[in-house]
């Protein structure tokens, strides 16, 4: 185990999109593709970066809110998310890469015979088949995205839930993402949180939970060993 100011972490749950993987350019294509069928303004990848981590919904009234003036009516936004749900499994293996030198981060864990898993706002449908397409060769002992199983990051129930399977109390458990989402995640749960700034939330987000922030795959490293 892996002690922290007195904490011993026994386990890593990871989210994916910002932290593990760059997915904005799939996401963005499948998104600009559902918006251009129905007839709507698209959307730039920095743009859809600031959308994305709250799941497909939001991410889609996000792509709207501009358009209808921030009250986006449930049926366009049902149209589009019905869209970008059958236009993004098609587009993120052509725009989903690893961040360089993850891979190494999460092999020495799992070299160290220390459980890693992945929580993720992305469908459960494409997250599975995703993580198996980039990360291979990385024995997962858990990958979960959203479902009708359990609510959405931040809510706590999900990563709860990893934690009771693996038999660990919350406290043995460190989250690790890039959002605010995550952040209050572990908060909510009350587990431990380390935060990357390569991700799409802006520093002050990050700062605000005065733990870890970590620039560079080196740096993770040594706050996970």
């Amino acid at each position: 185990m892996i002690t922290h100011g007195g904490m011993k972490r026994a386990a890593y749950v990871f989210d994916l999109d910002g932290t593990l993987v760059n997915s904005v350019p799939g996401i963005c294509r499948g998104l600009n593709l559902a918006l251009e069928k129905l007839g709507y303004p698209t959307h730039s990848e920095q743009a859809v970066a600031q959308m994305v981590g709250r799941g497909a919904l939001e991410l889609c009234r996000s792509a709207l809110s501009e358009h209808f003036h921030g009250s986006v009516p449930s049926a366009a936004l049902d149209e589009l998310h019905a869209g970008f749900a059958r236009e993004y499994p098609q587009t993120w293996q052509s725009g989903t890469v690893p961040y360089e030198g993850i891979e190494l981060v999460l092999q020495s864990l799992v070299e160290r015979g220390i459980p890693i898993g992945i929580l993720s706002n992305k469908p459960h449908e494409v997250t599975v088949p995703l993580v198996k397409e980039i990360f291979p060769h990385i024995p997962f002992r858990c990958v979960m995205g959203f479902s009708d199983c359990y609510p959405r990051k931040p809510d706590p129930s999900a990563l709860l839930a990893i934690a009771a399977e693996w038999g660990l109390s919350p406290a043995e458990v460190c989250m690790v993402g890039d959002s605010a989402h995550d952040g209050n995640t572990a908060v909510n749960a009350g587990t431990d949180l380390v935060l990357v700034g390569w991700g799409y939330s802006n520093r002050p987000a990050l700062e605000a939970f005065g733990v870890p922030i970590c620039e560079t795959m080196q740096q993770l490293i040594s706050e996970l060993s």
